[in-house]
């Protein structure tokens, strides 16, 4: 409100440009999407003390104030009615380490290693830094050829390089830490490392999903409503879409990451996976970490299925509406479109039950490595050659890319 007003007054000509309905309406979902993380991740922090604390202590659970004020959550309130009682903190530390004291808590994981060889090891992380240096190459092309190339300003291949970006980060959550690891011998990840792995794994994910839904109704416009494409799918509505997706994603991770990371872990370090998994973590996890987290996979297995249902009849729409037409050129060039996307969706699917449906291992194996592998590794890899073999206008807009690059390098050599 501050800056709307600082609009106003002193660039009154140019306010109606700056503040405009768009303008609000990001800002106040960015208002509202900051309060909701941090609110979620500050009572899952402060809840972690006075959870353990209570399975030991147990206190009369009156709380000095006429609301659940946060420095009496913290232990520094009292039942006597005085404001604040410093002392209490201090009986609740000491209470704190003695509790403590007669549990082994981990902040640090074993993570699953291939072969004791150091050499297998070092062959191993030389491996996967071919795999992860190669979707890193394709997908960095990809996002630099839409980018660069002003034939790809549209709205698909907006998409397209936002998705890439995507891969891009996804890949690069877990696969160079376990290169680390590989080629100097470790398998040890931290607390912290691990929790951050999993909120950016979970928020890289659910928003590639919710990326496929956008893009699946890009395509029936595009494709079932030609006329309207324009006047539908705006820039505008573009930039809505990505931010929601993003927004949604980062929204489901803090929630996912705050309910799995509240108590300590107590019972085991081992992790059966090369990186911090979900299941591996929920192995490991207290009983009411694996309540509150059934309560949210089942929310999270619903808004999955709602996805899959708003693909399944866009995609629907749209064959149907392919096969009935009657010019060779048009259903070509309308397969060519959407045949990758249901090829990435296919992909994303496959692996994502993979990962959810597969049985939680109790031990090493060499499995266990391989349905790891392909749902963070296999995506990335394949999607941006999806797009690159099966799209025209990428190819030709690469083509013209690399050109101009050797052309200038022709030019400073011989200049």
């Amino acid at each position: 409100m501050s800056y709307d007003r600082y609009a106003a007054i002193c660039h009154p000509p140019h306010y109606e440009g700056i503040m405009h309905r768009g303008a609000c309406v990001q800002m106040a979902t960015a208002s509202w999407l900051s309060g909701c993380v941090y609110g979620a991740i500050h009572v899952a922090v402060s809840y972690t003390l006075q959870s353990i604390c209570s399975r030991t202590f147990s206190a009369s659970g009156c709380i000095a104030s006429f609301i659940c004020d946060i420095p009496f959550i913290y232990g520094i309130g009292t039942c006597s009615g005085s404001p604040l009682n410093l002392n209490h903190q201090a009986w609740l530390t000491a209470a704190y380490k003695v509790h403590m004291s007669n549990l082994t808590i981990f902040t640090e994981f074993v993570l699953m290693d291939i072969s004791s060889s150091q050499e297998l090891q070092v062959v191993q992380g030389l491996l996967f830094l071919v795999i992860y240096l190669g979707a890193l190459t394709v997908n960095l092309v990809t996002v630099t050829v839409i980018v660069t190339d002003p034939h790809l300003h549209s709205q698909m291949y907006f998409f397209i390089g936002n998705l890439s970006l995507i891969d891009i980060c996804c890949i690069s959550v877990t696969v160079p830490k376990f290169i680390v690891n590989s080629l100097t011998g470790s398998k040890l990840i931290s607390l912290p490392a691990c929790a951050a792995q999993i909120f950016l794994f979970l928020l890289f994910g659910s928003t590639e999903l919710a990326f496929l839904v956008v893009m699946s109704h890009d395509r029936y416009v595009a494709i079932c409503h030609p006329l309207h494409y324009g006047l539908t799918i705006t820039p505008r509505l573009c930039t809505q879409a990505a931010g929601g997706s993003w927004a949604s994603g980062l929204v489901y991770s803090s929630i996912h990451t705050g309910t799995m990371f509240r108590f300590p872990f107590t019972e085991t370090n081992v992790i059966h996976q090369y990186f911090c998994d979900i299941p591996q973590i929920l192995r490991i996890s207290s009983s009411e970490v694996q309540f509150s987290e059934f309560i949210i996979l089942t929310v999270g297995v619903a808004l999955g299925l709602l996805c899959s249902a708003l693909l399944f009849i866009s995609y629907i729409n749209i064959f149907t509406m392919v096969l009935g037409m009657h010019s060779m050129e048009a259903r070509n060039k309308a397969l060519s479109t959407c045949t990758p996307q249901l090829a990435v969706l296919l992909i994303f699917t496959i692996s994502g039950m993979a990962a959810a449906l597969g049985p939680i291992s109790e031990k090493a194996s060499l499995s266990n490595l391989l349905t790891g592998m392909f749902y963070t590794m296999v995506p990335p890899v394949i999607n941006p050659l999806i797009y690159s073999l099966r799209n025209r206008e990428i190819n030709t807009a690469l083509g013209r890319m690399f050109h101009r690059y050797f052309e200038l390098r022709r030019r400073a050599f011989f200049g």
